[in-house]
C-alpha cells in the first residue's frame, strides 16, 4: 500500500496488525512484532506523522534493546 501512495490505508492496516500482534501476547522483542512496529513506523513517517513516528521508532529501540542479538556460537 505504501508503495502505491495509499498512506492513510497502509497506517491503519500495520496499526491494527500490531495491535493483533500485542493482543495475541507476543512479545515486543519478537520477529514478528519488531516487523510489524518497522512498517507501522514507515507509514508514520509516509503521513508526515513526524512525533507518532518518532515515539514509534522510540518503542522499537526499546524492544530491541530488551533482547540484545546472540552471538552467532549460541544461535540455534
Amino acid at each position: 500500500l505504501l508503495e502505491q501512495g495509499r498512506f492513510a490505508e497502509a497506517t491503519l492496516i500495520s496499526r491494527e496488525s500490531l495491535k493483533s500482534l500485542e493482543g495475541s501476547g507476543a512479545q515486543p522483542q519478537s520477529q514478528a512484532a519488531i516487523g510489524a512496529r518497522r512498517a507501522y513506523s514507515a507509514t508514520l513517517v509516509a503521513n508526515g506523522n513526524w512525533d507518532e513516528a518518532l515515539a514509534s521508532f522510540e518503542a522499537l529501540r526499546a524492544s530491541l534493546a530488551a533482547d540484545p542479538p546472540q552471538p552467532a556460537s549460541q544461535v540455534p
